[in-house]
């Protein structure tokens, strides 16, 4: 009985150590489950809401001399000299003929002063008996006269995109007119005319950053160039850029069989605009003058050329008041409306998925 009663006693002793170790261990666990739990939470949790960083741009390794060469170039103020651009001698300095705007990343092309004819060179019975239409829709585009360029200039290499008009909003949280009415001119689901819910986030087509910022305004241009420092061409400058030299219906011809080469237009673009630069560009380096969207300029309309000026000189004397021009091609254009002449008009909040802009600025 006495060796039973010691075996009982140790089991019992036994029995208690094992509760014992069962309780640490379950301790153990649950706390290791707690610190899991709270690890997850505060991974899971943000701890601050997300924010849009721009994709940074590559900047090229360059010979020192070429980096030394850039930097006595000149351009516009927040601009920087794109590399193994040329020089162009101004007043004795050397300004670059390339230019990237630091603030909003567009290319800029410096534009040299000169003089050109500006309009039509045919009679609008003529013109609309070659490209359609009545002879008065052609009466904006005389008299044809000679406009000269007093100074150097530097405009946009393309038209304002995407990427560029997203900075200006993610900084100022601007409000386009078309998101603030609620609706625009476009295509969607086949059907063309004002739509609901259009605008320049969302135009109906897939886009990228490197596409044209559409359905964009007169006055949203105008916000736009506020922020970044730029400001829209004139009439004049805009037509001086686009011809580049010619004296034709196009800056490369008169033909439109070359069209398909330099131009997105209504033969080939397939109802959407395109990322800038995809086409050839002018013999000035400039792309998508004639087509892809229409382009928003500083003046006001007037219905002909009569007592306009004879200078780059933005033209707001007279005009129909609201009501500014609209030039060069878009993606649903027929040929007669991408020639280098063709001007129409638009209301100063008019937003169309046609529609958009490119900057201009001068030297400083």
């Amino acid at each position: 009985m006495k060796q039973w009663a010691l075996s009982r006693t140790t089991c019992l002793r036994c029995l208690a150590w094992i509760v014992i170790l069962m309780a640490l261990s379950f301790g153990c666990k649950k706390r290791t489950r707690e610190k899991g739990r709270s690890a997850a939470r505060a991974i899971v949790k943000p701890t601050s809401p997300p924010t849009y960083t721009p994709m940074p741009t590559a900047t090229p390794t360059l010979p020192p001399e070429e980096r030394e060469r850039l930097d006595k170039l000149r351009s516009p103020f927040r601009c920087r000299p794109k590399a193994w651009t040329e020089t162009v001698e101004w007043e004795g300095e050397s300004w670059a003929q390339e230019a990237i705007h630091l603030k909003s990343l567009l290319p800029l092309v410096l534009v040299m002063p000169g003089t050109f004819q500006m309009g039509s060179s045919c009679p609008p019975e003529e013109s609309a008996h070659y490209w359609g239409g009545e002879p008065p829709q052609y009466v904006a585009e005389y008299p044809r006269r000679e406009v000269g360029i007093s100074k150097p200039f530097y405009l946009g290499r393309a038209e304002v995109t995407v990427q560029a008009f997203r900075l200006f909003v993610r900084d100022t949280g601007y409000v386009t007119d078309a998101e603030r009415i609620g609706q625009a001119v476009g295509i969607r689901d086949g059907s063309s005319g004002y739509h609901m819910g259009i605008h320049w986030r969302d135009t109906g087509y897939k886009q990228t950053a490197r596409h044209p910022a559409a359905c964009i305004s007169w006055k949203d241009a105008q916000a736009f160039c506020r922020w970044s420092g730029f400001r829209l061409p004139s009439e004049a400058e805009w037509e001086y850029g686009c011809r580049a030299g010619s004296n034709t219906f196009f800056s490369f011809g008169n033909e439109t069989n070359e069209m398909g080469t330099y131009v997105w237009y209504g033969r080939n673009a397939g109802d959407v605009a395109h990322p800038v630069a995809g086409k050839k560009p002018n013999a000035w380096g400039l792309y998508d003058m004639h087509g892809n969207l229409l382009e928003w300029c500083d003046d006001l309309w007037h219905g002909t050329y009569h007592h306009a000026p004879g200078d780059e000189t933005v033209w707001t004397l007279g005009g129909v008041q609201g009501t500014r021009v609209l030039r060069g091609g878009g993606w649903g254009s027929a040929p007669g409306m991408c020639r280098s002449a063709f001007r129409i008009r638009g209301p100063e909040n008019l937003a169309v998925t046609g529609n958009g802009f490119r900057v201009a600025r001068d030297l400083e």
